[in-house]
């Protein structure tokens, strides 16, 4: 038996890696002249330079793949432990102490005692069950900057079930190490190993090559592309999945890598969110050179902007951009610093929208064996959760196949 594997991101090479792991020999099929999908890290005369994700949770199978491609993790630094939301000024914590304290109590009953009541209902948005659970403030000050700067949604729109089902379910098991882990030379060394370790194996990787779907499907086959991708493949020989995929929104984003000459009023933390309400341009901003070591010999700063309440952001020039992000810093810093080099990375179609309608969606998305879906729309948002899901898809089709 040999598995195809159409897609050679995150989701399809990992996926390759765990077959391997259960002995199933693969063939990957990339119609881009590259591995990694949005993951890529550039050089810059400053500094690296990622083009989407800096880092990933780390877990147990997170350390277990980093173990069989000799992959160190970087020297993760102590400033990355403080974490920021700007609510009239950069804090640790905005809420107040009776709003503190009755989050707390509200979010003991349902993530610890498991209160129905506590949990959302079927259709309920993140506005709606955090202001339920708690109040306004809650929602504006910590939900809302919080869950923009992880799914670039809109709070209005985006399932509660989906996002705290991904949060808090169908965990990855747990490792030795807690937070985000990165290897030294950023998140493309991650993918051009795992391209690697699968060419020595055995699994080849077909750069620059289209698929057609064929009319019959003998062995697995994992459409392991984002939603839109695949629903344009499958489109003719499955048009009812194609036809559910299709009902997926995606969000456009850019992240602007820049290097600034550090200061003493510099900001030290993993970064800073920024909730609505303040209006910044910006989503949120992360301050690289904390989080690992060796990152910049200067001050870099991932800045993010777009996401469902700005898409408009992508039609910005360079300039336009840089603007947006000097007057968005000194509002954090103080300073009307410029860059002192910068890279712009544009996603037209960077994530899926996790909203109540694409809750819906996802019921209507049947499993059809041999075929196979796999990628960062079906529930599961992040890197680590691909991964566990890459996991238990390929005990699936062994278990099915094998």
């Amino acid at each position: 038996m040999k598995v195809t594997i159409v897609g050679a991101g995150f989701a399809g090479l990992t996926l390759a890696y765990q077959l391997l792991e259960q002995g199933i020999e693969c063939e990957i099929i990339e119609k881009q002249n590259k591995v990694g999908g949005l993951i890529d890290t550039l050089p810059d005369e400053n500094g690296m330079v990622e083009t989407a994700a800096n880092a990933l949770m780390s877990d147990r199978n997170v350390e277990n793949m980093f173990a069989d491609l000799n992959l160190n993790f970087a020297e993760r630094l102590p400033a990355a432990k403080k974490r920021y939301i700007f609510w009239e000024k950069p804090t640790r914590w905005p809420l107040t102490w009776s709003t503190s304290f009755k989050a707390s109590k509200e979010l003991f009953k349902a993530f610890v005692r498991g209160d129905e009541e506590a949990w959302p209902e079927s259709g309920e948005s993140i506005e709606e069950w955090a202001t339920r659970l708690v109040n306004e403030e809650f929602c504006e000050r910590l939900v809302s900057p919080a869950l923009q700067g992880i799914y670039a949604g809109d709070i209005r729109k985006l399932s509660a079930t989906l996002i705290l089902k991904s949060m808090l379910k169908d965990r990855p098991p747990k490792g030795d190490f807690k937070g985000s882990v990165a290897p030294p030379g950023g998140m493309g060394e991650l993918m051009d190993k795992l391209a690697g370790y699968l060419e020595q194996k055995g699994s080849p990787i077909q750069l620059k090559t289209a698929f057609t779907m064929p009319d019959y499907i003998t062995n697995p086959l994992v459409i392991a592309t984002s939603a839109w991708n695949a629903a344009e493949i499958l489109k003719t020989a499955k048009p009812l999945i194609a036809q559910v995929l299709e009902r997926c929104e995606s969000l456009p984003l850019i992240r602007a890598v820049c290097f600034f000459q550090p200061t003493d009023d510099d900001l030290e933390g993993f970064g800073c969110l920024f909730p609505t309400k303040e209006k910044f341009n910006s989503l949120g901003v992360l301050f690289d050179n904390c989080v690992f070591a060796e990152r910049s010999q200067v001050r870099a700063e991932s800045w993010i902007i777009g996401g469902a309440l700005n898409p408009s952001a992508l039609t910005a020039s360079d300039p336009e951009v840089i603007e947006a992000i000097v007057a968005d810093r000194a509002r954090v810093m103080g300073s009307h610093a410029r860059p002192l080099t910068y890279q712009i990375t544009r996603w037209q179609r960077a994530l899926p929208h996790y909203t109540c309608a694409w809750e819906d969606a996802l019921r209507d998305l049947k499993n059809e064996p041999p075929l196979y879906l796999h990628g960062n729309y079906l529930g599961q948002l992040g890197l680590s959760r691909i991964l566990n899901r890459s996991v238990t898809l390929a005990a699936e089709i062994k278990a099915n196949h094998g």
